[in-house]
């Protein structure tokens, strides 16, 4: 038992019906924890999560829970009575709604027939429903870009069609949303047809979807339940919850964030990052022009696919050797800069750390995978897209083809020298796949990530849809947190880097000295960044993080950004109580006197977008982007890019006086310029979950959304400006980046 933590002993006491001992207990912890216990409490497995297959057989721990704490809190204030019980009651409810709206929805799918048609089927035709939802968005994106004559690079993240219960909705979302409920419902029908998956996959001549019984409800069922998770998610990992008011006779609960404005940034962060992300793709050209660079793998997979014969899968694996190696080098060019953006990596780390079962994988081994699987759904895609007659049943099984496993090892291994169990595992691990027996079993399950689905043990369904969003960033952050790769908490020059370029800035005295010491509170205190803007002190905190794709990484990312905050707000105390000693050690004039808190401006900087704007006790949260971009460049550019090159549509200067003020700067970190146009173009966004019964709990969540362009303006300037004016502009901001390129180079050797 004192192996236990004290949460785990509750969890004891409850089952063992110990209540008393129990109620002593939780009364001590929430003296400690206050209204953090309940968290805590569901972390630590306290309380039986409503999602769960075992839920039924831990539910009287809940009605034990929920008495024990109301006995526990008598002898508390009225008001932490008040608190306390709000916050039980919520879960409880949360706990509760939840559990019995995946119960309608479980019941509901036995129901529909979904187990008519044989499992593998069934698999089969949901991907090709995904496909074909692919291919739709294609053309629909297609279409815009013909419109407007030019690449809109926001187009298809901007919420402009409307769904079936009135909410709005975004092309990106659609296809993000299709690729959720064929996750959900493809894990069902793994656990379903267990006992057959392992067998040979023999292909229908039909998988059409839409003759399947209730092939639309099917779909919101599963929706249904991705969306229930999501919400299980906020509210576990980011402490949403539901607000119950009462319209027209109905009793309804409506999810949302304890602060809706740090939602909202984390919202914009989100888009501007996909944003950045594409525009770096488009700059990243290496020795091309765009136009090159963007019709280079296009062109090439085109040629490529012309000698595709669909009703004949293994000709996808005669195309020319040469040709899938330049499309993969070139998919190495593109993403490069996405790689090198994690920070907690290097070429060194992408060579030399090894994972897998045998740790004999490397990254370089993993992407090239990767990059194969791209080129190779580019290619198949092409040609199953190229003139697609719906009107024909049977084609739609030449949309989504079933591959070997032994053909796509052996094929990618006349690409590269590689070890084919390596290669094997490689795909293994790129593959959607029932979830094993044995728990040690390193296990993922993320269609975002695995575009091969597994319905035999060498058949693969191969997705081309799947390749198209492979986020590779992502996918690299995935391998670390599975093998548990430590990765540099500091990032590979992240500190160093960011130091050095910001004493380019004239108005900064940045010092250069290293600072460590014992300081008063008799702990060893280290500076990140300390310098002298105007009269103030700069006082940075660098935090190098991966980045965020669930609210429970964003939980674990916002706990080091908090602990970032404390450090920072220690050195503070530090500099107020060792002002002498921190004078001593510098490299650079401090004012005689001990600061006040007004004269020093705290911040914590990351390398990843997702907390900038946010302010947590006196302490602004920003990005090394933003923080660059205001003191060394001072200038944001609106661009257009087509396939005939990129056009500067206007520039905005960040500084007023020409260079960085101290007054600019904190205006600048309530609300910088590069996140405010992506906050302002989002609106709130009530999503409502389909009723199963007319008697089941109605729900909703909060979402903010894309409903305009951020860049709105500036395209309507793009259309009513004249060629001879965008030559100028550019002309103009060219000799502009010449100057000040110039500039810096002088201020770089003077340093030497």
């Amino acid at each position: 038992m004192e192996k236990l933590s004290q949460y785990k002993k509750v969890k004891h006491l409850l089952r063992s019906k110990n209540i008393s001992e129990a109620e002593v207990l939780i009364y001590e912890l929430l003296k400690r924890d206050g209204d953090s216990f309940f968290r805590n409490a569901l972390f630590e497995g306290v309380l039986p999560e409503p999602l769960e297959m075992d839920f039924k057989d831990n539910e009287e721990l809940l009605v034990s829970f929920f008495s024990t704490v109301m006995a526990a809190i008598k002898n508390f204030t009225v008001e932490e009575k008040v608190s306390l019980f709000l916050s039980c009651q919520d879960l409880l409810l949360s706990i509760n709604m939840i559990r019995s709206l995946n119960e309608s929805n479980s019941n509901e799918l036995y129901k529909d027939g979904l187990f008519d048609i044989p499992v593998k089927q069934m698999i089969h035709m949901l991907c090709v429903f995904l496909e074909n939802q692919n291919r739709f968005s294609d053309i629909e994106l297609s279409t815009k870009i013909k419109k407007h004559g030019f690449v809109d690079i926001m187009q298809s993240d901007v919420a402009d069609m409307v769904t079936a219960n009135g909410s709005s909705i975004s092309l990106t979302d659609n296809i993000e949303a299709g690729i959720e409920i064929i996750n959900t419902l493809v894990a069902y029908l793994f656990y379903m047809g267990r006992k057959e998956i392992n067998d040979e996959y023999i292909q229908s001549s039909d998988v059409s979807p839409y003759d399947l019984p209730n092939i639309n409800k099917i779909s919101k069922l599963g929706l249904h339940r991705h969306t229930l998770n999501l919400i299980w998610e906020k509210v576990k990992y980011q402490n949403w919850r539901p607000k119950s008011f009462k319209h027209k006779d109905e009793i309804i609960h409506y999810f949302q964030p304890q602060n809706k404005n740090d939602f909202r940034l984390e919202r914009a962060a989100i888009e501007r990052g996909v944003y950045k992300d594409r525009v770096e793709v488009f700059n990243n050209v290496n020795k091309k022009s765009v136009k090159e660079e963007l019709l280079f793998v296009y062109s090439k997979t085109t040629e490529a696919s012309k000698s595709v014969d669909l009703y004949n899968v293994e000709t996808l694996f005669n195309v020319k050797n040469e040709l899938y190696l330049e499309c993969i080098n070139q998919l190495w060019n593109q993403n490069r800069m996405h790689v090198e953006n994690l920070r907690i990596i290097n070429d060194h780390f992408l060579e030399n750390k090894h994972f897998g079962i045998n740790n004999e994988i490397n990254f370089n081994i993993f992407l090239n995978v990767v990059f194969y699987l791209q080129i190779l759904g580019s290619v198949y895609s092409s040609r199953s897209h190229y003139n697609f007659d719906e009107t024909k049943r049977a084609n739609y099984r030449l949309l989504v083809p079933v591959v070997k496993r032994d053909q796509l090892i052996s094929h990618f291994i006349s690409l590269f020298d590689y070890d084919q169990q390596v290669v094997a595992e490689v795909l293994d691990l790129l593959t959607y796949k029932p979830k094993p027996k044995d728990k040690k079993i390193k296990y993922l399950s993320d269609l975002f990530s695995q575009p091969l689905v597994y319905v035999g043990k060498n058949e693969r369904i191969f997705v081309p849809a799947l390749t198209k969003q492979l986020n590779i960033a992502r996918m690299i952050e995935q391998q670390i947190s599975l093998w548990g790769i430590e990765v540099s908490t500091k990032g590979y020059g992240f500190e160093e880097g960011l130091t050095t370029l910001l004493q380019v800035c004239p108005q900064l005295k940045v010092n250069t000295n290293k600072i460590s010491f014992v300081a008063y509170d008799g702990k060893t205190v280290e500076f990140d960044f300390i310098a002298m803007f105007e009269n103030k002190i700069l006082l940075i905190e660098m935090k190098c993080l991966r980045r965020q794709y669930s609210p429970k990484e964003y939980y674990l990312r916002e706990k080091d950004v908090l602990y970032g905050v404390e450090q920072v707000n220690r050195r503070v105390s530090v500099l107020r109580n060792n002002w002498e000693e921190v004078k001593q050690r510098v490299s650079i004039k401090l004012p005689s006197s001990p600061p006040r808190e007004e004269d020093i401006i705290k911040l914590v900087c990351l390398n990843v977008l997702d907390f900038t704007g946010r302010k947590i006790d006196g302490v602004s949260i920003i990005d090394e982007s933003m923080l660059l971009k205001y003191f060394l460049s001072g200038e944001v550019h609106a661009k257009s890019i087509s396939v005939n090159g990129s056009n500067v549509i206007e520039e905005k200067s960040i500084w007023s006086k020409g260079y960085p003020t101290v007054e600019e700067f904190l205006d600048f970190l309530e609300m910088p310029i590069a996140l405010k146009g992506f906050y302002e173009s989002l609106e709130e966004q009530r999503r409502w979950l389909m009723l199963i019964k007319e008697s089941d709990f109605k729900i909703g969540f909060c979402d903010f959304v894309l409903t305009k362009n951020p860049f709105e303006l500036d395209f309507k300037r793009l259309h009513t400006m004249s060629e001879k004016q965008r030559k100028k502009v550019k002309q103009r901001s060219n000799k502009k980046k010449i100057a000040k390129r110039k500039k810096l180079d002088r201020k770089k050797q003077r340093g030497r």
